[in-house]
Parts: structure tokens; sequence; C-alpha cells
């Protein structure tokens, strides 16, 4: 998955040992960042979410087989932490759009959002009519909101763009020639627009009421910058 001008690649050696790799997309040029051990969680696959800042990942689940488990891995410290084991659903595909909604696409073609806060599964929007075959990936061109999904189903090598609301599937033709290695990654750079951004919000602060009451007192300060430093735009 790529988080602007970066490409995050994890992979597994001959050992069994979950490996992480980052890319520099103008060279290709490719760095080890960790090897985290034959215990750690392999993906299937990523997404980078710019609402909150995290990589999302999925995996075979550990207590329930046949189904997939949510995880976000740090990047600074590659540490893995599980949202998820069980998100009802083999879930072999995920996407994130710029807003931070999460998709799922499922073994047997499925489309679903996804809660990424519990790691579950939510409605499902419809069937693709397709099933991939092992691997397949998908994400979103976050600057225009479209879904692509490259998928590899009976030998033949194809990429597709998915309609969000109905799970409908256009046919934009082959990948390469069509045969051969089925595609595991799938991503666009995205560069969110600070011209159209107010600057973050540090000051957030939550006290909560006395024995669990549900009325805490949040409160914070607005900012009177945008996010590229020149004054604060009214809309």
């Amino acid at each position: 998955a790529i988080v602007k001008d970066v490409m995050y690649v994890t992979a597994m050696d001959d050992d069994f040992n979950t490996l992480v790799y980052s890319v520099n997309l103008e060279n290709g040029a490719m760095t080890k960042l960790k090897n985290l051990g034959e215990d750690a969680a392999l993906p299937v696959e990523m997404s980078y979410d710019y609402a909150d800042e995290q990589m999302y990942f999925v995996s075979n689940s550990v207590n329930t087989e046949g189904m997939s488990a949510l995880w976000t891995i740090n990047l600074q410290t590659l540490k893995m932490t599980k949202v998820q084991d069980n998100m009802g659903e083999a879930i072999r595909a995920i996407a994130i759009n710029a807003q931070g909604d999460m998709y799922g696409l499922s073994r047997a073609g499925k489309l679903y959002t996804v809660d990424k806060e519990k790691g579950k599964i939510g409605k499902v929007i419809g069937s693709t009519g397709h099933s991939p075959y092992l691997f397949t990936t998908m994400d979103f061109d976050r600057a225009t909101g479209r879904l692509y999904w490259a998928c590899y189903e009976n030998s033949t090598h194809k990429l597709y763009e998915i309609n969000t609301a109905t799970a409908a599937v256009t046919d934009l033709g082959f990948i390469g020639s069509g045969n051969g290695l089925y595609t595991v990654a799938l991503d666009m750079p995205y560069e969110p627009s600070a011209a159209t951004a107010p600057a973050r919000i540090d000051s957030l602060k939550v006290i909560p009421n006395e024995k669990g009451q549900l009325s805490p007192t949040i409160t914070w300060q607005n900012p009177t910058l945008m996010a590229n430093e020149e004054a604060l735009k009214r809309i």
C-alpha cells in the first residue's frame, strides 16, 4: 500500500518470517525495514487510511478457520495490533477512500462495508459476479473516489472498476497479457489537498463524568490556519 510517495510491502521468506519493506516510488529502490518473525501475522492485503492516518491490513484468522482478521500496523515501530480476529467473512481485499470509509471484498466476490473500529463487516452491498482465485487486491483512486480491482479468475487477469453503491463491475480490460501471475497489490499515490483543509486540531480533550455517566466534557481550540499554513478560509 502507498502512503504519499512511499510504498510499503510485506513478504514471507523461506522460514515463514513476515518481512516489511519500503519502496521508493521515484527509483524503485527497496529497503528492508524489519523481520517481524514467524509468529507475526502475514498481511493478505493492506490499505492506508488518510483520515485517521493508520495502515490497516487483513490476514487469515488465527482462531476461526476460513475467516479473516483485521489489524493495524504502526509505520514507525512496525508493531501490529489486532482490531478483530474474526471479521465475519473471508475478506481477501480491503480499500479505504479519502473520507476514511473501508470496504472489503470476500473470497466469493461480494463487496461489504467494514466497520474499521470494530473490525467487522457491515452490510453486503452486492456481488461482483466474479470469484477471485487466491490473492486479489483493490484500492481507491482517492482523488476521484473510483474503486479499482485486479482480479485473477479462470486463468484470466483483468482490471475492473467496482461501483461502491451496487457492487456492479466495469471491465477495463486485461492486465498485461491477461495471463500469468495474479496481482497482489494495487494502489495509487495520493496527496491530501492542503489548500482545502483546516490545520489539524491537537488540543482536543475529553474529561469523563464521574461514575460512568454519559455526559463528558469536550474541549478544543479551533485552528486559525489552513493545513498549508495560510489563513483559515471560511466555507
